[in-house]
């Protein structure tokens, strides 16, 4: 048997070990102990995550477990055995300072972005290695010491992610029933609403590169109403989504649970799942009504007044990701690789840049999305629909090298594919075209990014806030401009009136924005 002091040392060693590895995977657990999160997924973190989150700690506390004890066993080379501890330190130590960071009350992650966190976090790193190097047992007895205290904040953190599981079912992610499917329109009129998630005004036409052709969007600007000043309702799409679709400004939100979104109004708080929206307004007239979209859970929140959804969800830091059909090891390959670019200044190299991940699920759910909206753009049955489009919002999707100018194109060809759909399906001239964006163009989100390029750098002084706006009427063809500034949440108002038949020049366009 082992003596008292013995079991005490062992039991030290563990959750030494045991800490090294719950902190080097402390991001996802304070992911998704902020309830909030929850509202983002697809799927069920205890299903999707957890088991690759667990594997690897298990992994981490085997191999450190068995390093210390080799390492006891040989007594020698301690000082490089030192030092080789303090240095593999610095991953569960700096996703820690990363996942704090990124929860602090201080607005600290607006600093990590900034241009001099880079060599500020280099500087003290090499402090903190000098020293290591200087003193390394010194050094090493401080960090188990560290490492062992941490428990204050791993226990909180496990607790409260727990507390998340248990509380939110799988059956709560999945998508709630749909509306019952009317029957044929009550008029020879429909609405293809079409938002793409980030497009700015001056990339698309007012400044557009010379060297980018964008035949669709021209081709649509040249028989539409087309507004040169239209003014997006917020800057984000968690509250410029519930804005548009309500027809309302909406002042803040804050999500509730899996299939709400609490949002306040002039009025106050209330909750966008039992609001009045615009696909109630084309129900009540009879329309059938579609959702092609990303970001929000809509098969969630919407469903009661939509006859058919498709949704994708957008991809949640830090580290509660979504599950996919991987094999073991790829999915284990996928969450190391995460956890690398958690790191301080590793997502800032695009070897380790969390981009090229973001690339790969983007590029998959954009072309799920393109193939059932140009489905649903193309059934004669659907007489009221919103595409909310991926594109052109940073990362670039068609290669490691494309950027925001590149999804821009994208966009456009985009357009092309509905408008064919559209057409090939004989719709076209009774159908109503929105081409549109939640917001525009982020610079000062993006630009801080490994991936920013000459070609974006181009725009930084110029203001990419607001967002294209044309309306094409069934059977226009001559071009109406409009250099007015106006908010586009009036789009509900104007597709109402589309759906009732208010609406039927350009001119009944310009009336509704005064």
């Amino acid at each position: 048997m082992l003596s008292s002091s013995k079991a005490t040392e062992v039991i030290r060693r563990v959750l030494v070990c045991l800490a090294f590895a719950t902190g080097s995977f402390l991001n996802f657990w304070i992911g998704l102990s902020e309830r909030r999160t929850v509202y983002f997924l697809r799927g069920n973190p205890a299903v999707t995550t957890l088991p690759k989150v667990i594997a690897w700690e298990l992994i981490l506390t085997l191999a450190m477990l068995a390093a210390w004890e080799v390492c006891r066993r040989k007594q020698r080379d301690l000082w490089v055995i030192h030092v080789l501890f303090v240095l593999a330190c610095l991953f569960p130590f700096g996703i820690g300072a990363m996942a704090l960071a990124r929860v602090s009350p201080l607005g600290l992650t607006s600093w990590i972005q900034a241009r001099l966190f880079g060599p500020v976090a280099i500087v003290v790193a090499a402090l903190l290695f000098g020293v290591a190097v200087w003193r390394p047992a010194a050094s090493g007895r401080l960090l188990r010491s560290l490492l062992l205290w941490s428990w204050l904040v791993l226990s909180v953190a496990i607790l409260q992610a727990a507390a998340t599981m248990i509380h939110y079912r799988s059956i709560d992610y999945r998508d709630q029933p749909q509306a019952a499917r009317l029957g044929k329109p009550p008029q020879e009129i429909r609405v293809v609403w079409i938002i793409f998630d980030e497009l700015s005004q001056a990339v698309a036409f007012t400044h557009r590169p010379q060297d980018l052709e964008l035949a669709n969007f021209d081709r649509l600007k040249n028989e539409s109403f087309y507004a040169t000043a239209a003014l997006p309702p917020a800057a984000a799409t968690l509250v410029s989504m519930p804005s548009l679709i309500l027809g309302e400004k909406v002042l803040g939100t804050g999500p509730d649970g899996t299939a709400d979104l609490r949002i306040q109004t002039a009025v106050g708080w209330s909750s966008w799942r039992s609001s009045n929206n615009v696909f109630d307004t084309a129900r009540q007239a009879g329309f059938n009504t579609a959702l092609v979209g990303w970001y929000h859970p809509y098969g969630r929140v919407l469903n009661r007044s939509l006859t058919e959804c498709i949704w994708v969800p957008t991809e949640v830091e830090p580290g509660v990701e979504e599950g996919y059909a991987l094999s073991i090891v790829t999915a284990m390959e996928e969450r190391m690789s995460l956890q690398i670019a958690s790191l301080p200044l590793a997502g800032r190299l695009r070897r380790f840049s969390p981009r090229r991940y973001e690339r790969r699920v983007r590029a998959r759910d954009f072309e799920e999305l393109r193939r059932r909206a140009l489905e649903v753009a193309a059934d004669p049955g659907v007489g009221m629909m919103l595409l909310h489009l991926p594109v052109p919002h940073p990362p670039g999707i068609d290669s490691d090298a494309g950027g925001y100018i590149e999804n821009v194109a994208l966009a456009d060809r985009t357009l092309g594919d509905l408008r064919r759909a559209i057409e090939q399906a004989g719709l076209w001239n009774r159908t109503a075209i929105i081409v549109s964006a939640d917001h525009g163009w982020r610079i000062g989100l993006w630009r801080p990014l490994p991936e920013w390029t000459p070609q974006e750098e181009a725009f930084a002084s110029m203001n990419t806030s607001e967002v294209p706006f044309l309306v094409k009427l069934p059977r226009q063809s001559d071009p109406v401009v409009y250099e007015k500034p106006f908010d586009t949440v009036v789009t509900r108002k104007i597709i109402s009136a589309i759906l009732g038949g208010q609406i039927t020049n350009a001119g009944q366009i310009e009336m509704t924005l005064h």
